[in-house]
């Protein structure tokens, strides 16, 4: 803390910016005995306190009055200042951390804002003085940058525009002003490493021949002009003065003369300017011998530059891969002849795609090649290469992209337009009553697509040139399109399949719609579908149980007792065998967890039936064999080898059945 400075612990909250000086003072309650009269005869007056209406000016952001309460030091403090009781004319108020801080020093570390209260003169500050001799305002951090506004947008043209004082007053304060703007504008900038000059508007204005006649404005724009000369020889000089030590590598090298030519060609274009050129001209006029060195260096600023330029463009070859670049660039012109745009927009979409997929592939092996280059020269010489790999590899990148971008071009004519190779496919055909709904709604989307496809067909000049970056504007409006395009198609798919009825159906549905499903959003619908049709497996499965469960089975009369349910348990499996097979052999459900579930209950189920059906035949091969008398020679197993039908004995030329008929 520095030794004027008083400080408080008191919990910190922004607030908007308080009154200025110019706003109406607040209310002034308070007062305080004092001797106007200087006399000391100790007759005292009730004077109002100014310290209240001092704290209502205070308008720093992180300041509340209601919290940051001013301690009994502090108070102490601006009573010695406003009494006049302090050898300082300025105070700064400002909040360190969770602290309010009233100083007669600048902080030395950086603080967000600092508040100044500045006397005009060593007087008593009262109630009716105090708009008179106290001025106030506000810095915030950088805090010279946020002078510099204020001297130029207020204070400067407030004080350069008054005509009310004594000439010499005024003369002397403008010289002093003007003085004390150059430096300030010089070290505004000079902290960004920029040189900047300042250009005095009275000079710039002012007529030459009027101008000359005046010996105090010939003054002052001579003390501007010695500050230019000094800032010129300055940068001038810099080269030497500026530590590049023999261990700097070549990119220090580069970036010293990077910033050298930013600021040398910043200050030949301000030396261009007609303000400069003006006041040149006005010295030159009265032949001031400030201006031959003014113009000495102001040439060696001009040649400077020259040579700054110079030196950047031939070591930029030692940091930018120039040669590298050029060999990406012509990478780039051979892939994009073998693309032929025409034929993308015309529907040749599966040759297309190979040839994008084949200049991606030729940018990828060059980028590869770079790579194992790249490794082989560590491995012999044990240092990387000093190369920008962004840089080498930035438009090869740029056009990968844009072959993938035509690859889904392709893609998309191929799902929402049935275009395959400059051909399009017939329109599948939809049974049942919304058949026509679903063609007429697949109509609906190829239109909306082909009016998608005219914003990239209008363009098709950039998309191939990489630096065009109208490119990612227009296709982003085209992969809109395309979304709207996928709700409309997950629209029309549900639609399809709400007149499924059978396994089969579902099985055609999804086959016709199988190949969007590289979409992601329509195939979360088609997976979706999968497991309804899967499902409606599993309800056939559910419904053969049922029936299988059924005591007695619905026989036509024409069948036996035994033969006749094992027929009819057959037919059962033969529903769900066709069912099966017709999922099963759809690979894009059979691929599917569901499916497997499904599969594993469907083979228990089969078995189950196979399991019955030779339940039934035992029962039936034992009943047999009681009837007929087990062990004799004419036994069950012989009757069965036996002819169904045979000659008939009884009539010449007939046949007759020749089983039992018991």
């Amino acid at each position: 803390m520095a030794e004027d400075e008083v400080d408080a612990s008191i919990p910190v909250e922004a607030q908007d910016e308080g009154p200025k000086n110019d706003e109406a003072p607040a209310d002034r309650p308070d007062t305080k005995k004092s001797d106007r009269s200087g006399s000391g005869s100790g007759s005292e007056v009730e004077e109002p306190d100014v310290k209240p209406y001092i704290k209502s000016q205070i308008s720093l952001l992180e300041y509340d009055e209601e919290k940051h309460l001013f301690s009994h030091e502090q108070d102490d403090f601006l009573d010695d200042w406003i009494e006049n009781k302090s050898k300082y004319r300025s105070i700064f108020i400002y909040i360190d951390g969770e602290n309010i801080k009233i100083s007669h020093e600048v902080p030395h570390k950086s603080i967000h804002s600092i508040q100044y209260f500045t006397k005009s003169a060593d007087v008593e500050i009262f109630m009716d003085n105090v708009d008179e001799f106290v001025s106030h305002g506000v810095l915030h951090v950088p805090h010279i940058e946020s002078l510099l506004k204020q001297m130029n947008g207020a204070f400067s043209p407030l004080f350069l525009s008054n005509k009310t004082w004594p000439d010499s007053i005024r003369n002397d304060f403008t010289s002093h002003l003007q003085r004390f703007m150059a430096y300030l504008t010089d070290m505004r900038h000079k902290t960004e490493g920029h040189t900047i000059l300042y250009i005095p508007k009275e000079g710039a204005t002012a007529d030459i021949t009027s101008a000359c006649a005046d010996k105090d404005l010939v003054q002052r724009l001579e003390t501007v002009m010695i500050h230019w000369t000094m800032q010129l020889k300055e940068v001038v000089y810099a080269q030497d003065s500026q530590e590049i030590t023999e261990n700097s590598g070549p990119l220090e090298e580069i970036e010293f003369w990077r910033n050298r030519c930013a600021d040398l060609s910043s200050i030949s274009t301000q030396l261009d300017k007609a303000e400069v050129k003006k006041i040149e001209s006005i010295l030159d006029a009265v032949k001031s011998s400030y201006v031959g060195q003014f113009r000495k260096y102001a040439q060696q600023i001009q040649d400077g530059s020259k040579q700054s330029e110079n030196n950047l463009k031939f070591l930029n070859i030692l940091k930018e891969p120039w040669l590298l670049r050029k060999l990406s660039n012509e990478i780039i012109l051979r892939c994009s002849k073998e693309i032929h745009l025409e034929k993308i927009f015309d529907g040749y979409c599966i040759t297309s795609m190979k040839t994008l997929n084949e200049a991606i592939d030729c940018c990828s092996k060059w980028k590869e090649t770079y790579e194992r280059v790249s490794k082989a020269h560590q491995t012999s010489t044990g240092q990387e290469w000093i190369l920008d790999k962004t840089s080498v590899f930035a438009q090869i990148e740029a056009f990968i992209q844009r072959c993938r971008d035509l690859i889904e071009v392709c893609e998309c004519q191929m799902h929402f337009a049935r275009y395959e190779d400059g051909q399009q496919t017939k329109m599948p055909i939809f049974p049942g009553q919304r058949g026509q709904d679903v063609v007429r709604s697949l109509q609906e989307i190829e239109h909306t697509f082909r009016r998608n496809l005219v914003i990239l067909k209008d363009i098709k000049h950039t998309i191939l040139d990489v630096k065009a970056t109208s490119w990612h504007d227009d296709y982003n409006k085209f992969r809109n399109g395309v979304k709207d395009l996928e709700v409309m198609m997950q629209n029309t798919i549900s639609s399809a399949f709400e007149s499924v009825r059978t396994v089969e159906q579902g099985v055609d549905l999804l086959e016709i719609f199988r190949h969007l499903s590289t979409r992601e959003t329509i195939k979360r619908t088609l997976d979706k579908k999968i497991v309804d049709v899967v499902q409606m497996f599993c309800e056939e499965m559910n419904k053969v149980k049922k029936e299988l469960n059924n005591k007695r089975p619905y026989l036509s009369l024409q069948y036996p007792k035994y033969a006749g349910q094992a027929h009819w348990i057959k037919a059962l499996k033969r529903r769900l065998e066709n069912n099966f097979k017709v999922i099963e052999a759809a690979f894009f459900v059979n691929e599917t967890p569901v499916f497997e579930e499904a599969k594993q209950t469907y083979l228990q189920l089969t078995s189950n039936l196979d399991d019955t059906i030779r339940k039934h035949f035992t029962e039936w091969q034992l009943l047999a064999e009681k009837e007929i008398g087990k062990g004799s020679k004419n036994d069950a197993h012989k009757r069965l080898e036996q002819p169904l039908m045979i000659r008939s004995h009884d009539k010449h030329g007939m046949i007759e059945v020749n089983f039992d008929r018991w």
